[in-house]
């Protein structure tokens, strides 16, 4: 099963993108092997380090990996089509809770008080529902190239190697997207870029990859925001 999953593997060969922690490959270039059919399994190398914490973080170097990263999306195959979908996961469920809201909620010792919670917020939580479609509406019409992201840039998935080198971990959520996705304040904003020596870190990484087109300073703020709403 090929899809976007499989990007890492490449970094070391081709790419030169030592900071991605890639699974190892397998003799058929295989990267996951199914267990039954419920469960699969990847291996990776061990890594000597530690998670990295919001304060002892080096933000511009991680900052200029996120740059490289996003640099080499003219290496994804064209046949690897994984796309960020814009959408919330379990909407469908979340509103038929909405739509239950005037019965009893008996499952569970906590039911009843998350069905009171939402009850008397149920109008706020349906507005900020709307505004997220009408972003995800913005973001989709912004006209922007779209780049491969990690998508779950928090400290747990940043390791500090030997040397303070960041390693990015977990890629089960790589998708092609709007780099926002990675640079926004979602995830408590790790990548988010604060200063200009962080704006210079990332587009310098761009720029020296020879990709130019997401350089630059600006950032599209209903990006940002639907981020931080999903």
């Amino acid at each position: 099963h090929r899809d976007l999953h499989s990007f890492p593997t490449r970094r070391s060969s081709d790419l030169g993108l030592e900071f991605v922690h890639a699974p190892i490959t397998r003799p058929d270039g295989a990267v996951v092997a199914r267990l039954g059919d419920d469960y699969a399994v990847s291996v990776f190398p061990f890594i000597e380090g530690a998670s990295h914490s919001m304060t002892g973080l080096d933000r511009p170097r991680l900052l200029e990996a996120v740059g490289r990263l996003h640099a080499c999306t003219g290496a994804v195959p064209v046949d690897l089509p994984r796309r960020d979908s814009l959408t919330v996961p379990i909407r469908s469920q979340f509103f038929e809770s909405l739509d239950a809201l005037r019965s009893d909620w008996n499952h569970g010792p906590f039911g009843e008080s998350a069905r009171r919670l939402l009850g008397d917020n149920e109008s706020l939580i349906r507005e900020l529902w709307d505004r997220c479609d009408e972003l995800a509406d913005e973001v989709r019409d912004a006209g922007v190239e779209w780049v491969i992201t990690h998508g779950q840039l928090h400290p747990a998935n940043v390791l500090r190697a030997i040397g303070d080198v960041p390693i990015l971990i977990d890629w089960d959520c790589v998708a092609l997207a709007p780099r926002e996705r990675d640079l926004g304040r979602h995830w408590g904003g790790l990548a988010e870029p604060r200063t200009r020596e962080d704006w210079v870190a990332y587009t310098s990484a761009c720029a020296g990859a020879g990709h130019q087109s997401v350089g630059g300073r600006s950032v599209l703020a209903h990006g940002v925001a639907l981020g931080t709403l999903r």
